[in-house]
């Protein structure tokens, strides 16, 4: 039974770990509060899964310019 427990316990630690990876340029895009953090939203959710498009993802992330905030 302990085992049974320990395995759900460890498959929802790596679930966490595998979408918190996923996101991660999502993440990124919103913390610097990118331009076009939506875009980077969608593309990463429909194209994130390969491998490539998620590396492009990433580095648009890191070197996509802030928002332009006019007062």
């Amino acid at each position: 039974m302990e085992s049974l427990l320990f395995s759900y316990v460890f498959f929802f630690v790596i679930i966490l770990i595998f979408f918190f990876i996923f996101f991660l340029p999502t993440k990124i895009a919103y913390s610097k509060k990118s331009r076009n953090r939506g875009k980077i939203f969608l593309v990463n959710l429909f194209l994130g899964w390969t491998i490539i498009s998620w590396f492009i993802i990433l580095i648009w992330a890191i070197n996509d310019k802030e928002e332009d905030f006019y007062v």
